[in-house]
């Protein structure tokens, strides 16, 4: 749920938008007007300062003023999705407003258009690239700084001042790896085109009713939109899949370690009310468990984040002519996840906090087990019955995030195929696997 926040209404920049020379400029931590000569330096990074990215919206380039390190955006005359512009400025002006400020989140300086209708956002500079399996690796030390930072945009604040508000927190609906910077030590994030404020009132009252509103980005917890779920599903599992076993392990281990400080932190965010004494319980037994998890704890995380996978790889290409997905073989992987769950919760040998952990666990599977529903009606259609599942894996065979990280899991082998198998056809009437599809879905 997105909340109309002040920015659509007031601007909140270090000054009002105004004209000058035939410019429109929309200071937010910085006034060019002190110096206009800001402004044509940015225009002139894009014609001689070497690239560093291109998106779909625009290309970005370095640019030094006055001993800063920035970033000047040139968003093209017919991107991809219009608005960009836009959109981009007051999401950084929000981040502004929110007073979010780290050096590892990107901080917007201004935006100008020019007279001739060209459009540039100029930044802070995040340090780091991004990461790479080979080339710039995740470690403890940049997933720990990393998930400091997703505990800023996710920590609870008021919408506006005063008590009468409802809470809100901040999420950045586009945490691929490209927009996500690491260096040895430290981690940053950048693009935040796709932020959001959610009230996080209206989350937990629907978190309560019988069919909530469920999506991929559910926190551990269970009632809240979470940004660290985001990176999971984004960046983090596609990661692992790409290194072998043993590296796959470490880093899986160094990053429950790391998610259970970021656990900690939150339980000591919020106020007196009931709800938040609830939810600061359960962030508290998250970060014991995870603290020195055991096997089955290490299970329960792979499938969590494998199934926020599924369910984001479903939601994207469920529109699209040449990509659908296998609906058979992500309903019997809910199944299963929701059965280890529900008997884990069961489980008499559980202490307080694993008792918590399993139950919130179980009923993060129920919600997304009931999105999945409506993956079944669209089963139902004759058009659409043969399916096939695409991957986004590569290597020697396409894998699980929970064949990588343990060896306990041989019954569920049967989800994994052969090099360049991007999924099955399945028979519904002879109820098995008749062929075979590429990437690209041409069949074998």
């Amino acid at each position: 749920m997105k909340i109309n926040n002040a920015t659509s209404v007031y601007f909140a920049g270090v000054a009002p938008k105004y004209s000058y020379k035939g410019f429109e400029i929309k200071p937010i931590n910085t006034d060019p007007k002190e110096n206009f000569r800001q402004v044509t330096d940015a225009i002139s990074a894009t014609q001689n300062s070497p690239l560093l990215g291109k998106g779909l919206n625009g290309a970005t380039y370095p640019f030094q003023w006055e001993g800063r390190d920035l970033v000047v955006k040139k968003y093209f005359p017919h991107g991809e999705n219009p608005g960009a512009y836009e959109r981009e400025f007051e999401t950084l002006d929000t981040l502004y407003w929110k007073r979010v400020k780290s050096k590892g989140i990107q901080q917007g300086e201004f935006a100008f258009k020019t007279p001739e209708g060209d459009e540039y956002l100029v930044t802070s500079r995040v340090k780091g690239q991004k990461p790479d399996y080979i080339k710039n690796k995740f470690n403890r030390e940049n997933l720990s700084c990393l998930l400091q930072l997703f505990s800023k945009l996710d920590n609870r604040r008021r919408i506006a001042f005063g008590d009468e508000y409802p809470y809100e927190c901040l999420m950045h609906y586009d945490l691929a790896g490209g927009n996500i910077t690491i260096d040895e030590n430290s981690a940053g994030i950048i693009d935040f085109e796709y932020l959001e404020c959610e009230d996080l009132d209206w989350h937990y009252k629907k978190g309560k009713e019988d069919f909530p509103d469920a999506n991929c980005n559910f926190s551990d917890v269970g009632c809240f939109p979470s940004n660290l779920r985001g990176f999971e599903y984004r960046t983090l599992v596609p990661y692992l899949m790409k290194l072998d076993k043993e590296e796959a392990s470490k880093l899986f281990d160094d990053y429950l370690a790391s998610k259970s400080y970021y656990h900690y932190i939150k339980s000591f965010k919020g106020t007196d009310t009931e709800a938040d004494e609830e939810i600061r319980r359960k962030e508290y037994s998250h970060y014991m468990v995870l603290n020195s998890p055991n096997d089955d704890i290490k299970k329960a995380e792979a499938i969590k984040m494998q199934i926020a996978r599924f369910m984001y790889i479903q939601s994207r290409y469920k529109n699209h002519g040449k990509h659908k997905i296998n609906v058979k073989e992500i309903h019997e992987y809910l199944d299963n996840a929701l059965f280890f769950f529900m008997e884990k919760a069961n489980d008499p040998q559980n202490n307080e906090y694993e008792q918590i952990y399993y139950e919130d666990g179980l009923e993060l599977m129920k919600k997304w087990r009931g999105l999945h529903s409506w993956m079944e009606e669209q089963f139902q259609n004759p058009d659409i019955r043969n399916n096939f599942f695409i991957s986004s894996l590569h290597g020697d065979k396409q894998k699980e995030i929970s064949d990588i990280i343990y060896d306990s899991m041989e019954d569920w082998k049967q989800y994994t195929y052969k090099k360049d198998f991007a999924g099955v056809v399945y028979d519904d009437d002879k109820k098995q696997v008749t062929g075979y599809y590429r990437g690209g879905g041409a069949p074998l």
